[in-house]
């Protein structure tokens, strides 16, 4: 029977962390590599958000 690895801080907040830590280290790549103008994450996916939204209200 394999027994189940023991969580390192509880159920729930390891995924959280997990999460976190990796989305900080993202940041700090981008940062490190400095991407092209309009080519960073927050700014392709306010561009998606953007464009989401336009579509949505052009369907109503």
């Amino acid at each position: 029977m394999v027994q189940q690895a023991p969580f390192l801080f509880g159920k729930f907040l390891d995924p959280f962390l997990a999460f976190v830590v990796g989305t900080t280290s993202y940041y700090a790549f981008e940062y490190k590599t400095k991407r092209e103008e309009g080519h960073y994450l927050n700014q392709l996916l306010m561009k998606r958000w953007n464009e989401r939204g336009n579509v949505e209200k052009n369907d109503k």
